[in-house]
């Protein structure tokens, strides 16, 4: 007797994408193993597509989301097929997007120094950036481009 695997309706807030995405990997994961009638070996299968334990693992639990290639890869491996794919695909392509958003909204500045609180200008520099060196957070100090 075949099992099919039976995704959930899509219609899951974009917030929760990388959950859902963990949770329909793992069914995924399940699923293949009642087929086969044993255990799947998740080492063995990390090492069959070529990546570690641990990150097999970051794509089950959904604190990380695979990319593409390697997502169709673990599909075809896990023997996913059909309309399964194109859900799944739909699902991680919401993941990424989720985590791309994320991303993009974490601003990443650099401290810049209180007043009165730089050393002298060393020599050479101006002394007129807003750090200490002279230079801006956004440039290299006047030492980088010497090393």
């Amino acid at each position: 007797m075949s099992e099919t695997f039976r995704p959930a309706p899509l219609s899951v807030p974009t917030a929760t994408a990388s959950r859902r995405l963990a949770e329909e990997l793992t069914s995924a994961l399940m699923g293949a193993e009642r087929r086969e009638g044993r255990s799947i070996d998740r080492g063995r299968l990390a090492r069959q597509l070529s990546i570690s334990p641990a990150s097999l693992y970051a794509y089950l639990s959904g604190s990380t989301v695979p990319r593409a290639g390697l997502f169709d890869r673990l599909l075809e491996q896990l023997g996913v097929t059909g309309r399964a794919v194109g859900h799944l695909a739909s699902l991680r392509d919401a993941a990424e997007a989720e985590r791309r958003s994320r991303r993009s909204k974490t601003v990443r500045t650099r401290a810049m120094p209180s007043p009165g609180s730089c050393p002298p200008p060393r020599p050479g520099s101006s002394g007129a950036g807003p750090n200490c060196d002279g230079s801006t957070p956004w440039s290299p100090t006047p030492d980088a481009a010497v090393r």
